[in-house]
């Protein structure tokens, strides 16, 4: 009766917007430069200029839906001063029907045809000119995983001037951007990034002249609680039958709501008799992933991943989140260890988000914490350019020196010489890096269990394979018998995996006892592993070259034909 209670007091709430803001109309504008579609004056407008790096787009950009991407580059048009529409799609030769590239052009992008045979002037009434060949443009390509990214971006415009804010708003793709369902369908996008809610009300506001109609964080804030609210409220009632049933069926079942303070719904997590399981047997490492989000009830899919005998990815439990927050993860964590029965895992792989680090040293503080490779080697890209252009080439060097350091001494050693050569501030990025040096330093790694997993690959290919069971508009009832239906799946093969080991028998060609006794141990796939390094294992040689009490140094190398002379 619980959940019947809560649910009863959901209800619906517009959007706290004074009134649908509209893009005022300016009279008499001084002539304008290229770059002004919101007056940002000599370029840096308030001083601020995180705005338009927000959404501004950069190659490398995904977008769940073709219509996501040209919303969000028609977001940028119209803080630039220029209209936007669809050019030229390009189609798998495979299939005609599935769509692999579009381009998103500048509306004055192209030219008019000039027709072979020739008009004498008086013959017709020749309409103004409104493209101009401008090569302004973003091209957006469909990846493995389903997902539209932006591969070419083309910032500049050419042959034209760019509109004023009071023009700007008069091109076609932008005539209902000033309505209110507009605006909040961009403050949900904006959201939908990770973008924060003063960095949101930033935004939406550069586009409103009127200082009367401006909107405060507060204001972003209502709105995306009111829309989880509509979004969740709607479904909240079956959500917690649903659930219900799940543990008549089977009373093991593990489900958890989080409520606000006037009861509604924000986040859930769930786990069913078999992830539980699973997880027993396969605790050693879990990778914990939260950059999927399903934007249509704005909420954050948070799947918990590990590996099982057969190297597939397994599934312990999935949550849904309001937010990314180190509360929200403190609480996800708590009840997803409190599912599991207080086992708290060896290993768990993230990326560097530092709520998620924070909310882990709280729940688990005896797991290992490993940083993804994949967003590690990111982050590092992203401001070794800074670091070089600041202490010259040389730095990148030394750094990788660093990270390649065979022993925690020797990659203490080489931290205090880049610190006295290079002058590092101790609130550097840097030297906060060093700092969890433990979760992402191979040294530091080295002799610790992680199932020969360094990145966050896993829980993103779940993340990929979800996208065929569900989509951004699947509401959230459904959401959660579509994961039941994609979790049978993931067991089936698993359970097909099992089948292939049993009926068959491996094939011994060393003669060795050991591969035969690993062959009555191992499934299909991880005997293939073992057999493999027992071979590999044959073609080095040891030589040793010293000893020292206790201590024996050894010459290790791959075999060549020289050395086998």
């Amino acid at each position: 009766m619980l959940g019947r209670d809560f649910c009863s007091k959901v209800t619906t709430m517009s959007l706290p917007l004074s009134t649908p803001p509209p893009l005022s109309t300016i009279t008499g504008e001084a002539p304008y430069r290229r770059g002004d579609g919101v007056d940002l004056g000599d370029g840096v407008g308030d001083g601020n200029t995180d705005d338009l790096d927000i959404i501004t787009p950069k190659i490398g950009m995904e977008f769940a839906t073709q219509k996501d991407a040209y919303n969000f580059y028609n977001g940028y048009a119209l803080k630039m001063g220029f209209g936007t529409r669809w050019s030229s799609t390009s189609r798998s030769r495979s299939d005609p029907n599935l769509v692999i590239s579009r381009l998103i052009v500048c509306s004055k992008e192209g030219k008019r045809r000039v027709l072979k045979k020739p008009i004498v002037d008086e013959e017709v009434d020749h309409r103004r000119e409104i493209r101009f060949d401008c090569k302004a443009m973003i091209k957006i390509y469909l990846t493995k995983s389903g997902r539209w990214r932006i591969g070419k971006f083309v910032p500049e415009h050419n042959n034209h001037e760019l509109s004023t804010p009071s023009k700007t708003i008069k091109h076609r793709s932008h005539k209902k951007v000033h309505r209110q369902p507009v605006v909040k369908n961009l403050i949900t996008q904006l959201h939908s990034e990770g973008i924060s809610n003063a960095s949101i009300a930033r935004v939406v506001n550069s586009f409103e002249p009127d200082p009367q109609h401006l909107i405060t964080p507060q204001q972003v804030h209502d709105h995306l609680r009111v829309e989880r609210k509509n979004n969740l409220g709607k479904n909240c009632a079956k959500i917690v039958k649903h659930f219900m049933e799940k543990k008549a069926e089977d009373p093991t079942f593990y489900s958890s709501i989080e409520l606000d303070d006037d009861y509604t719904l924000r986040s859930v997590f769930w786990a069913d008799r078999r992830s539980q399981e699973s997880y027993q047997k396969f605790s050693d490492v879990i990778i914990f992933d939260v950059t999927y989000r399903t934007n249509n009830f704005c909420l954050a899919f948070a799947p918990f991943t590990g590996i099982n005998h057969h190297r597939q990815s397994s599934l312990f439990g999935c949550a849904l989140l309001a937010d990314e927050t180190e509360q929200t993860f403190v609480w996800l964590f708590e009840q997803w260890l409190r599912c599991m029965g207080g086992k708290a895992p060896g290993a768990i792989i993230t990326d560097q988000d530092a709520a998620i680090g924070n909310a882990i040293a709280r729940v688990f503080p005896n797991t290992i914490h490993r940083y993804c490779d994949w967003h590690l080697d990111k982050n590092i890209g992203e401001h070794m350019v800074h670091l070089k252009t600041i202490h010259g080439s040389e730095f990148e060097l030394h750094f990788n020196r660093l990270r390649n350091s065979s022993t925690i001494c020797e990659a203490e050693d080489f931290w205090k010489e880049m610190m006295a050569t290079y002058k590092l501030r101790e609130k550097s990025w840097l030297p906060k890096l060093w700092e969890r040096r433990a979760s992402w330093l191979p040294c530091y790694l080295n002799d610790k269990f992680l199932a020969g997993t360094r990145t966050s690959q896993r829980a993103e290919s779940i993340n990929a394979f979800f996208d065929t069971y569900v989509h951004a508009s699947t509401p959230l009832t459904e959401f959660v018998v579509q994961y039941d239906k994609a979790l049978a799946s993931r067991r089936k093969a698993e359970e097909d995996e099992d089948f292939k080991t049993i009926d068959s028998r491996p094939v011994f060609t060393l003669e060795w006892p050991l591969e035969e006794q690993a062959g009555g141990c191992y499934t299909r796939a991880l005997f293939s592993i073992f057999k493999q390094e027992m071979k590999d294992a044959q073609i080095y040689w040891a030589d040793k070259v010293h000893k020292e009490g206790t201590v024996t140094t050894y010459l290790v190398g791959r075999a060549t034909k020289e050395r086998s002379k």
